[in-house]
């Protein structure tokens, strides 16, 4: 099925309120270093060249961290891998990174709560571009972002699809954030990602209350 194309709403870091978690992936560090942000990541040495998760929201957040989580993406290469063919001194580096070439996440509303105001966090290194998009339903929202953050420090996005967007019970969503090069193009390291929205209990009557 051919996807409608609605676009983002990019907001200011400082824009984010208190809400309820959908997902979160990584752990918000906010060091300076790439590295340093992603050492919850695997370090199995390879790149999955899609990294799929799936998984039911049924109100309480889903967390994704540890073994064959990729925190560094690049479409063909590890982390090391660009440093060794680069000559780079991160060679040197004790561990490795597993990399992807993009990250998406499928889930289902299977809770009883309908979530507004909803808004997509995303915290990332270097200045290759990536394509955020959230699938609902047959509209795509989508952003292309980077290469205006500093190579070697932190740049801290959140978008938001349009204000009347809601995740209600059954309704089934899909994020992804896909590397596309250009930039130093040699790959970037993820810190945190994660999915928020307002969510309060669906009424029988379609209405919602707490």
């Amino acid at each position: 099925m051919k996807k409608l194309t609605g676009m983002f709403v990019i907001l200011a870091a400082s824009s984010m309120a208190q809400a309820d978690l959908i997902f979160e992936y990584g752990i918000d560090d906010n060091n300076r270093r790439g590295r340093d942000n992603a050492t919850e990541f695997s370090d199995f040495r390879g790149n999955i060249l899609r990294h799929d998760l799936y998984f039911p929201y049924n109100g309480e957040t889903e967390t994704f961290v540890g073994y064959m989580k990729p925190g560094y993406m690049h479409d063909v290469y590890t982390f090391k891998q660009i440093c060794t063919f680069l000559e780079l001194r991160c060679a040197d580096h004790p561990r490795d990174f597993t990399s992807a070439g993009s990250i998406t996440f499928s889930f289902t509303n299977e809770s009883d709560k309908e979530c507004s105001r909803m808004m997509l966090t995303y915290h990332r290194h270097g200045t290759e571009l990536n394509t955020v998009s959230i699938d609902v339903g047959v509209i795509r929202y989508s952003a292309t972002i980077g290469s205006s953050g500093e190579e070697g420090g932190q740049t801290q996005y959140t978008l938001s699809p349009p204000m009347s967007t809601t995740f209600a019970p059954g309704d089934a969503w899909e994020v992804q954030i896909a590397y596309q090069g250009d930039g130093a193009d040699n790959g970037h390291f993820i810190d945190y990602i994660s999915l928020q929205g307002d969510c309060v209990v669906s009424g029988g009557d379609g209405s919602t209350g707490q």
